[in-house]
């Protein structure tokens, strides 16, 4: 944050024990599923579960995630069971294939990676192969480059960050992503974008009230004195003029 000319190169992060478990169907049958966990079991409570093709390391064909409340049933020997049919789900799981379990929190927090206020930031041969949340946001800033490496599990695993690979929210200037692999992640690899707010009300010639569209997106710092805002059609989007912010109030 706040920073200029950042460059970080040869890194790759990583944890002992990522948030998201993962396990090996054993076997599918009766309506019901047994698998043999290689992370350490935790109880789960409600999960998500996302299914991976234990050959080919792709997630399961035409399937979402699968929301499951309660424990797994230990039957000892390291195998345990879920009163589901995985096999009915989107292509079908098999024998062999990987459910990776995780309670992934809505509100997507801890990226591997924060960037905001930055300006010429380079990730050179920058791996990161789980998170909580993203990989990489990136806000406000101006000029980010990431080169080689990129977002994917260490060998063995097939699960990576538990939301999208990158965010480049509001970023200036270029961003750059080559030579860089993403696999495993539960959304998508690269996201650029930039954040409009939506007018509520028009109180004065110079005050008027909006909102963000987004809940998650509350407490962004986007507008600040100084700053020039254009205002958009809200149908064509074609802009219709531009102002320079005074004062900014949040509520």
């Amino acid at each position: 944050r706040d920073s200029k000319n950042v460059r970080l190169k040869g890194i790759d992060l990583d944890w002992v024990h990522p948030s998201c478990r993962e396990a090996v169907i054993t076997s599918i049958a009766d309506g019901e599923t047994r698998f043999r966990m290689v992370d350490p079991y935790r109880e789960q409570g409600e999960c998500m579960i996302r299914l991976f093709r234990g050959d080919t390391r792709e997630m399961l064909p035409g399937a979402s995630e699968v929301r499951l409340k309660g424990d797994a049933e230990d039957l000892g020997g390291g195998i345990r069971r879920l009163k589901y049919d995985f096999s009915k789900v989107g292509a079908g799981a098999r024998v062999g294939d990987v459910l990776a379990f995780r309670k992934r929190n809505p509100d997507r927090p801890c990226p591997a990676v924060f960037v905001e206020n930055a300006e010429n930031v380079v990730f050179e041969d920058f791996s990161v192969r789980t998170a909580d949340g993203m990989a990489l946001l990136a806000q406000l800033s101006g000029d980010i480059r990431w080169s080689g490496g990129g977002v994917f599990p260490r060998e063995g695993r097939y699960a990576s960050t538990q939301a999208d690979a990158t965010h480049f929210s509001n970023v200036r200037g270029k961003v750059v992503v080559e030579n860089c692999r993403f696999e495993g992640m539960m959304d998508d690899a690269i996201n650029v974008h930039s954040t409009c707010l939506a007018i509520d009300g028009i109180e004065s010639p110079q005050k008027f009230r909006c909102r963000f569209a987004h809940p998650q997106a509350f407490g962004f710092g986007l507008v600040r004195a100084g700053d020039t805002l254009r205002f958009l059609d809200d149908e064509t989007l074609d802009a219709v003029g531009e102002v320079r912010v005074r004062r900014v109030r949040r509520e």
